[in-house]
């Protein structure tokens, strides 16, 4: 069955941002002497910047266990409750971009109905912006593994060739700093100049 892998990702960019953003906007204020730092509404903008920092990293955190052949799932789109499905209930893989916003490029799984899902079911995984992340290379040999006919539809060419290009560079660098064969090295070549002055020397 396999070893039982856990993932656990969440874009902080934006929570970042919002951070750098609440502290100049606080100093301006008080600079500015627009508040004041004793004052009562001093403590609720930088609690509203929180809030908002919060919000940001649950919008986009997510967790991922893969456990054999099945695959449990907590997010925003979860409700933030585990929501499990079998590699063999996978009908189509699609790639999507997403924003920073939600946390960037997933996997969208689209899963086939059931009696308990009468419709199709459609997990997404994020991977992120590269390629080489641990939960898409994990995630991808167990579906190939079991499912060899299913490929991820619309996958950008640096997530499936990117590894085998890197490794191209790797080894072409070595070789581009190799010195070419050059001409074979003997009796130093004088130039015109020191050969003029030999002879002049002797006559």
């Amino acid at each position: 069955m396999g070893t039982k892998l856990s993932f656990t990702s969440v874009c902080d960019e934006n929570a970042m941002l919002l951070a750098m953003g609440g502290q100049t906007i606080f100093a301006i204020l008080v600079e500015s002497e627009i508040i004041s730092v004793q004052s009562e509404i001093a403590p609720v903008l930088p609690a509203v910047f929180a809030a908002l920092i919060v919000r940001s990293l649950a919008r986009t955190l997510q967790r991922v266990q893969i456990d054999g052949n099945t695959v449990q799932v907590l997010d925003m789109t979860t409700c933030y409750l585990w929501r499990s499905f079998d590699l063999a209930e996978v009908e189509r893989l699609e790639y999507c971009r997403g924003s920073s916003e939600t946390g960037g490029a997933y996997i969208k799984v689209s899963l086939k109905p059931d009696s308990d899902r009468r419709r199709h079911g459609i997990r997404p995984l994020r991977i992120g912006m590269r390629g080489n992340g641990l939960l898409f290379d994990a995630f991808m040999s167990r579906v190939q593994a079991l499912r060899p006919d299913l490929e991820v539809h619309k996958l950008p060419s640096h997530y499936r060739d990117g590894p085998r290009q890197e490794r191209g560079a790797s080894q072409a660098a070595p070789e581009a700093g190799k010195r070419r064969p050059g001409a074979k090295t003997g009796r130093p070549i004088r130039s015109h100049a020191q050969a003029q002055r030999c002879k002049d020397g002797k006559g």
